[in-house]
């Protein structure tokens, strides 16, 4: 069996630098703030079971 290194989403990596470029007025701030939550949960659970 193969292990692979655990690493962090990319996918969080880039909605991360999203949220830094939309204001906070922005329609869709409060949706990548959310989805970034979800995803960083995620992410932690991913690495427990690591």
């Amino acid at each position: 069996m193969f292990i692979k290194a655990y690493s962090k989403s990319i996918h969080l990596e880039a909605m991360e630098m999203l949220l830094k470029r939309l204001s906070l007025d922005h329609p869709k701030y409060l949706t990548v703030t959310n989805h970034i939550g979800t995803t960083r949960a995620g992410d932690i659970g991913e690495e427990i079971v690591f």
